[in-house]
């Protein structure tokens, strides 16, 4: 799953490793979100108890979102903007559809091995759940 934040809707895109199906929510609605995952699931054929990647770019939503996937457990990853592959000999569209096409693209190259994340993205920062006190929150 990928996901691409903006200030009134999201951008979600999911991927078996063959076919990709992408979605808008409206920002911040975390039930929604979770509806969509569950759509997903059934639309790929998928169990229940499948295990879910997450890629997002680090920005304004800070991580607040990243704590809240944590606790889905589903696996997340905050990725530096700037680590995204940018072709550089073509003028690159810049939208939200394309950034989320491109997150997932990536985490389908890697999903056999998460630990080699590093050699495509620059991982923002990976953060467990216990490093985070209440005071955050806020």
């Amino acid at each position: 799953m990928a996901l691409e934040l903006s200030q009134r809707k999201w951008k979600l895109g999911f991927s078996d490793g063959k076919k990709m199906r992408f979605r808008d929510i409206a920002a911040r609605v975390l039930e929604q979100l979770q509806e969509e995952i569950g759509m997903a699931k059934q639309k790929f054929h998928l169990s229940g108890c499948v295990r879910i990647a997450c890629f997002y770019e680090a920005g304004h939503d800070g991580f607040w979102l990243h704590r809240h996937l944590l606790r889905c457990v589903i696996d997340n990853v905050v990725v530096d903007s700037s680590s995204i592959e940018v072709n550089k000999r073509k003028r690159r569209l810049k939208t939200d559809r394309v950034d989320s096409r491109k997150l997932l693209q990536m985490l389908t190259r890697n999903a056999a091995n998460l630990t080699g994340l590093k050699n495509v993205l620059e991982i923002f920062r990976k953060f467990k759940y216990a490093q985070f006190t209440l005071c955050e929150f806020f």
